[in-house]
């Protein structure tokens, strides 16, 4: 068996469609929510206990699946759980995994990254309701609530960190120091066109501009527009951007506001190319380089937070998402301890199962509204077996 995170292919080979149910008929309360989820882990704790068997070289094996993890966007991970924490304004609590009230410092001195191992965690949950994923063996274990790097970082805080580099190279004159902010986007988005086709990226970014990057106002904070795979793109042509910008060719302070911003920048790239290269597990010296370079990053971008407001700009916005992020690093670190190879953390990526629900909800778009779920489910077995009968047939 392949060492390989299943990010590729069809998704069809590597999902499983459980359940179609139409939004119109979802009772009130999440009552239809709780009832699926409860009737899964009833089926999931079965496989558990009794396992099933299966043919392999002409002997009958008994294979018993075992959960390990819940991933998700955070709307859903916080109503499956029936967690307190929420990236809110009215939420006290930001994270499920500590209660940390300086959830935005980063520094080598922060609560978070002096958590010990096996640190204690108070419990993330509403005390007066129940999720049906606590029946799971481990399953009121809030460090199996997954944190999904794509969310975090790729349609989350990555988004603020392109935009603000971008914002700021051209405000310092790097696409050239003529005209209006606008007009330097369009010069940088030139650059970028040329990118994209020398390196045959593909990217959904048509344009730049300040309402590309969500600056409808002053004082608004630049947010990179585009899919979370634009969020990859998008660095790795600003790493390119960076290598020819010189720190010393600034007076201070910018010196030491590009001096951070290309260190985390370039620490960005490397940890996000580690882990797609790598498998489903790290080597004990990628999973070191990981974490290095993953404290680098959310330290980093804390700093040019910090820097850039004391010059009064409103760029590299502080999001709770950026404290997740040091807990996939934290996580990192923690396994590395304990002499394990860490899993990756691509594995609770949901590029593939986003992709996987899009399928899903194409095909029930074209089924009639009273028999939707039904014909959904049929059409998508048919799917199942067409895509399977091509991979896994010799």
């Amino acid at each position: 068996m392949k060492d390989e995170v299943n990010l590729k292919g069809l998704t069809y080979n590597t999902r499983l469609l459980y359940a179609v149910i139409p939004s119109s008929m979802y009772a009130k309360k999440d009552k239809t929510i709780d009832a699926l989820i409860k009737a899964m882990v009833d089926d999931l704790n079965k496989l558990y206990h009794e396992g099933f068997e299966v043919r392999m070289e002409g002997a009958s094996v008994r294979m018993r699946p075992v959960w390990i993890g819940t991933k998700g966007d955070w709307p859903w991970m916080r109503k499956l759980y029936k967690l307190k924490s929420g990236f809110q304004a009215q939420c006290h609590r930001k994270c499920h995994l500590c209660d940390g009230a300086d959830w935005w410092d980063m520094a080598p001195s922060s609560h978070l990254r002096n958590l010990p191992l096996g640190y204690h965690n108070p419990s993330p949950y509403w005390p007066n309701f129940r999720s049906p994923m606590f029946d799971l063996p481990g399953g009121q274990d809030a460090f199996r609530i997954r944190t999904d790097p794509t969310h975090t970082y790729h349609i989350g805080y990555g988004k603020d960190e392109n935009a603000s580099i971008l914002v700021l190279l051209a405000q310092l004159g790097h696409f050239g120091g003529k005209g209006s902010l606008d007009a330097k986007l369009e010069r940088a988005f030139e650059r970028f066109a040329i990118y994209c086709k020398s390196t045959r990226k593909h990217t959904s970014i048509t344009f730049f501009s300040k309402k590309q990057f969500k600056i409808q106002q002053k004082g608004s904070f630049p947010c990179g527009g585009g899919k979370g795979h634009d969020t990859a793109v998008l660095g790795a042509w600003l790493e390119t951007e960076l290598t020819s910008v010189s720190a010393d060719s600034f007076e201070s302070p910018w010196r030491e506001i590009v001096q951070v911003m290309k260190y985390m920048n370039r620490a960005s790239c490397f940890f996000w190319r580690l882990l797609y290269t790598s498998g489903m597990f790290l080597s004990k010296e990628s999973a070191q380089s990981a974490i290095t370079a993953g404290w680098d990053m959310v330290e980093g971008y804390a700093v040019c937070s910090s820097l850039t407001a004391a010059q009064g700009l409103r760029l590299f916005k502080c999001r709770p998402k950026l404290h997740m992020m040091g807990h996939i690093t934290l996580i990192l670190q923690h396994e590395l301890l304990r002499g394990a190879e860490p899993m990756n953390p691509a594995c609770w990526m949901c590029w593939g199962d986003e992709d996987f629900i899009g399928r899903i909800s194409r095909t029930s778009r074209h089924q009639h509204s009273r028999t939707s779920p039904l014909r959904t489910l049929q059409v998508s077995l048919m799917a199942y077996k067409r895509h399977w009968n091509t991979c896994f047939t010799d």
